[in-house]
């Protein structure tokens, strides 16, 4: 997986597209920031198998442990990036 991708459960994705939760989410997503409002609005919403047909902790966790997975990823490269200039 790359850094600026976060895959989303094909039945996940429709569920969320049809409530139009944050629009179109798709199943690869590169719009990090629609990602982190989708997970934030999630947390509020009920546990239910239309909403949540993987089950609501489990589909939050998922995307949020891509979502670190990213933001490692990227503040490792501006600490990269840091370095060689004060070199």
């Amino acid at each position: 997986m790359r850094r600026d991708e976060v895959h989303i459960l094909p039945k996940s994705a429709d569920a969320f597209d049809s409530l139009e939760i944050v629009g179109d989410v798709g199943r690869v997503n590169v719009d990090l920031s629609k990602i982190a409002w989708l997970v934030l609005i999630l947390t509020y919403l009920p546990d239910e198998a239309d909403i949540f047909p993987h089950g609501k902790w489990a589909t939050i966790q998922h995307l949020q442990s891509q979502l670190d997975f990213s933001a490692s990823a990227r503040s490792a490269e501006v600490l990269a990036d840091k370095a060689t200039r004060n070199a």
